[in-house]
């Protein structure tokens, strides 16, 4: 496992005006989706590592897999989650930050995952600022929550990832 994208959902594969129109908050928006899938695609050997809050909800990579399967990526690049950066308290079901870094949990979760890995070449998708924090800006592509990923996106993040001057 070589090249990795390091995939938010929130502002990524969805966006305000598409949950809006449907109503739904979970849902994803079949244009993101179709970008993320044209970067799949295009670098056959990419593996995806959600970074993305949903990994609470969907809380193993089979669960996460299967989410993004549902929609229409192939759930089978599916290799990994960061690190969580919360934990819950058996004792009382409260949700404690382990870390407290202000403007930077996303980005340590990222490097934390990349410490343990083996990787080549990656790309983080988010619309967070805190996920490139402490990494290249060249391999953070900010999306939006008003729009997601779009494939200006997708083309720099198939740059990215095969290696090529941007």
């Amino acid at each position: 496992m070589n090249l990795v994208l390091f995939l938010d959902v929130d502002g990524v594969l969805n966006n305000a005006p598409y949950c809006q129109r449907v109503a739904k908050m979970n849902a994803m928006d079949p244009e993101n989706v179709a970008a993320l899938n044209s970067v799949l695609v295009a670098v056959p050997e990419a593996r995806i590592v959600v970074s993305s809050s949903w990994r609470y909800l969907h809380k193993t990579i089979e669960l996460m897999a299967e989410r993004l399967r549902l929609e229409g990526v192939d759930g089978a690049r599916v290799i990994g989650m960061t690190p969580r950066s919360l934990y819950d308290d058996e004792r009382d079901g409260r949700v404690k930050l382990s870390m407290i870094i202000e403007g930077q949990i996303r980005g340590l979760e990222i490097t934390a995952w990349l410490e343990e890995n083996d990787v080549v070449r990656y790309v983080i998708l988010d619309d967070s600022s805190d996920a490139g924090a402490g990494h290249d800006p060249a391999v953070f592509i900010q999306t939006s929550w008003e729009v997601g990923l779009t494939m200006e996106h997708a083309a720099r993040a198939i740059a990215i990832l095969r290696g090529e001057k941007l």
